[in-house]
């Protein structure tokens, strides 16, 4: 069985302030994100399936990211209300999926 490769786009708003910061960004404001999640797999091959040829479904796979990624880490859209800020929102996102064994709704 051949491996394909799907990519989806998200976006989601936040917001943070540079503690220490002399400049505005001290003060509170937001960013709009871009994030593109690629799932990489062998497509379903049951041909009773209404899902044959996928790898995962497109709303399955807004639901994993809104409830898992978007969502739950980034639940009060204040990025300072993360303790692992510091680490970047990329690798609170890559630490998040690097945790989870199975990510399928």
């Amino acid at each position: 069985m051949s491996i394909i490769r799907i990519t989806r786009e998200f976006s989601f708003e936040g917001a943070h302030a540079l503690g220490g910061y002399d400049g505005k960004c001290c003060h509170i404001h937001g960013h709009s994100y871009r994030m593109e999640v690629t799932v990489t797999g062998e497509p379903v091959t049951d041909e009773d399936s209404p899902k044959k040829g996928m790898v995962i479904d497109f709303t399955d796979l807004k639901k994993i990211v809104g409830e898992n990624i978007i969502l739950v880490r980034n639940g009060l859209k204040n990025l300072n209300d993360n303790p692992t800020r510091r680490y970047g929102l990329s690798n609170i996102i890559n630490e998040y999926l690097a945790n989870k064994k199975d990510i399928s709704a």
